[in-house]
């Protein structure tokens, strides 16, 4: 098996749909790792990494690969993986071979990197396993340091259980309380020119609605706009963005810009017009969301990484999604351990 290094996107010997028949064969099949996924983002911020793409080929035919890039400080991160939440090595057979090559080779090149963070790697995948005895193979040192929750609304063998959670009470208050004010709908946008009478909106209710949390939205970024757009304008079939909104009176009052994926609705970027002061669009925007899965039989509402408190009134199931650190410095390793153990007591000690 011989393992390649890309550091230039144009000459990875993938084209599109070989690239994601290898994801679709995968067991972490993201839409985050899809070449269309992927190749956007690296249009509007590649210029701030260092392509680390890896390639695993045997007689001449590629078996998986590495879409990893290199950021200032010298960290080999996943690409995309700022805005990401779902992400792996792309290895659908062969796994143990193909992770023991690709760290071989990074070990080969250890004089290029301080360290390998790789966030969100779902806690099911098996090639999260293996990375451990891959890595001390290279002479490396693996640590899975941490791991954060994602939660998700299970549809498919479930729908009597989330027409009970949809008709609740408290959610039908909410939706009551709004139609005081005017007409509802719920809207799919399904081509470019709705959608381009709606992205200022879309954008500026996002960033009042971070603003009001205390943190800054990613439509800040002209480039993540762009970015946005461009996923959107590119989907001619609308197969896997999905783009709401929740409209009172003809007037956007609650958005969502998410993804099928694996057959499920993935959560990714929800606002609301924080300005209405009664009722909650936003509860309103999930509930909507969650009846297109019904309806579409898709397999559940996946929220995605995060705990807000919101989402425990809809999820049924908890994920874990981790981070591995790779070390070519044990050294480093146990300064990072040390200082890991001390924040953590920290932390309890003041709660």
């Amino acid at each position: 098996m011989e393992i390649r290094q890309y550091a230039d996107f144009s000459k990875i010997p993938l084209d599109a749909s070989g690239w994601d028949q290898l994801v679709d064969a995968n067991q972490t099949d993201s839409i985050f790792l899809h070449y269309h996924w992927i190749q956007i983002w690296w249009k509007y911020f590649g210029s701030q990494y260092k392509l680390w793409f890896l390639t695993a080929e045997e007689n001449h035919q590629i078996l998986g690969f590495a879409p990893l890039m290199l950021d200032r400080h010298g960290c080999i991160r996943f690409i995309g993986e700022p805005n990401a939440d779902y992400l792996d090595f792309v290895a659908p057979a062969q796994q143990e071979k193909i992770l023991c090559g690709f760290f071989a080779l990074l070990n080969q090149h250890r004089s290029d990197w301080s360290t390998i963070e790789l966030r969100n790697i779902p806690d099911s995948s098996a090639l999260l396993d293996l990375m451990p005895a891959a890595c001390s193979q290279a002479s490396l040192t693996f640590w899975k340091n941490y791991s954060i929750e994602a939660p998700s609304l299970i549809i498919k063998g479930n729908e009597g259980n989330v027409r009970k959670i949809l008709s609740k009470y408290s959610i039908r208050r909410t939706e009551n309380m709004l139609r005081k004010y005017g007409d509802l709908e719920y809207r799919i946008v399904r081509n470019v020119d709705e959608a381009e009478s709606l992205w200022t909106t879309f954008f500026n209710q996002h960033i009042q609605r971070c603003d009001l949390a205390n943190r800054n939205s990613t439509f800040l970024n002209q480039n993540y706009r762009r970015f946005i757009i461009e996923l959107f304008n590119t989907d001619t079939t609308n197969c896997f963005t999905h783009f709401s909104a929740v409209l009172m009176n003809g007037k956007a009052i609650a958005f969502h810009f998410g993804f099928i994926s694996q057959n499920r609705l993935l959560w990714y970027k929800p606002c609301f017009d924080i300005n209405i002061k009664k009722g909650s669009p936003g509860i309103l925007l999930i509930k909507h969301l969650a009846e297109y899965a019904l309806d579409n039989a898709l397999d559940e509402l996946d929220f995605t990484i995060g705990t807000e408190t919101f989402k425990d009134r809809f999820s049924t199931v908890r994920r874990r999604i981790c981070t591995a650190r790779i070390y070519r410095s044990r050294v480093r390793f146990f300064s990072d351990c040390t200082y890991n153990t001390i924040r953590s007591a920290a932390k309890s000690l003041i709660v």
